[in-house]
């Protein structure tokens, strides 16, 4: 499983107490430093510093579900991103559910909710 900005964790938790193993990607430094500590002598966590959104594509993996939680809106180009994370689906993946807040204050409106999936 790919989480897209996990900030410090919280759903992490959930995903592993499922038995899941998981590559977690965070843009914020300090929140990787958290998440580094947290996860210390976790196994089945994978960190990932990104701090432009494009990390995820050279994470070197076909994954069976994506994750993104109030995330994209913090990604320079979200909707390039979305577009392009279908491909990173595994053959038989779950298309990604994506939750986007929606902010009074954003320059572009932003769904509460959308999905995708991957090219068929």
């Amino acid at each position: 499983m790919l989480e897209v900005g996990a900030g410090h964790g919280a759903f992490t938790d959930h995903v592993l107490a499922m038995g899941a193993e998981v590559t977690v990607t965070e843009m914020s430094r300090p929140s990787l430093d958290v998440l580094a500590h947290r996860y210390e002598h976790t196994l089945g966590v994978r960190l990932v510093f990104d701090p432009d959104g494009e990390a995820a594509f050279g994470s070197g993996g076909d994954y069976d579900l994506i994750l993104c939680v109030s995330v994209l809106h913090h990604i320079p180009n979200y909707e390039s991103f979305v577009r392009r994370a279908a491909d990173l689906l595994a053959s038989g993946g779950v298309p990604p559910r994506v939750h986007l807040r929606a902010r009074p204050q954003a320059r572009r409106p932003q769904p509460e909710c959308s999905s995708w999936s991957s090219p068929g």
